[in-house]
């Protein structure tokens, strides 16, 4: 994959509800990334169909790669962020994230095939 960090900068969000899939290291792909993870997102439309819930009105309808520890247990997240108590579909996992500064990183690049 090629990619460039094109703005990096620290936004101060409120209290609110990530809706998406969790992922732990074991689903990295063999290259050590989530790359395939967004590919799967991408083809079962899975943005699309929870964007129809009402996105958190900051972030601009935006779909967002989370890294977090969760006690020891590294987690990666693809989901969107929305207001709190937002029903979760079904298949769907969420995480309740107090309000808080958060450090945002914008990449832009392409994965060579």
């Amino acid at each position: 994959m090629t990619a460039e960090v094109t703005k990096v900068y620290k936004e101060h969000v409120p209290s609110t509800r990530l809706i998406g899939k969790r992922y732990s290291d074991e689903h990295r792909n063999a290259a050590g990334s989530f790359a395939d993870r967004w590919d799967e997102w991408s083809v079962n439309g899975w943005f699309e169909e929870i964007g129809k819930l009402g996105a958190l009105a900051e972030s601009e309808g935006s779909s967002y790669g989370i890294m977090r520890m969760s006690g020891y247990q590294f987690e990666y997240w693809i989901g969107m962020l929305f207001p709190e108590h937002t029903e979760v579909p079904v298949g769907f996992d969420y995480a309740d994230l107090a309000e808080g500064d958060v450090g945002i990183c914008w990449l832009y690049g392409n994965r060579e095939r």
